[in-house]
């Protein structure tokens, strides 16, 4: 039992890995259009997560500095996060 036990959570902190992965490709494709809030989504196996983001932004002289940071949780508590940023010349657009 102790082992499937190891091997659920591994498969949990995997599944979570993908989808922060996948919100954090969306922001460094397109930084400006990432909102600040919460969705669900479904992995291709069928677990539930919850998605949610907070983006911040810092202008400076030669352009702007976005960050996100993306948590990723299920009906047992935040599973994985992490922070991500993406420089953008030319500020803010």
């Amino acid at each position: 039992m102790f082992g499937r036990i190891h091997a659920s959570n591994a498969s949990r902190l995997s599944a979570a890995c993908v989808v922060a992965q996948n919100a954090a490709e969306d922001f460094e494709a397109n930084p400006q259009g990432v909102q600040n809030g919460a969705f669900d989504v479904n992995d291709a196996d069928g677990a539930s997560f919850h998605v949610s983001r907070t983006v911040e932004s810092e202008a400076t002289a030669a352009g702007t500095m976005y960050t996100v940071h993306i948590a990723v949780s299920d009906d047992t508590g935040e599973v994985y996060s992490l922070e991500a940023q993406r420089y953008m010349e030319g500020g803010a657009r």
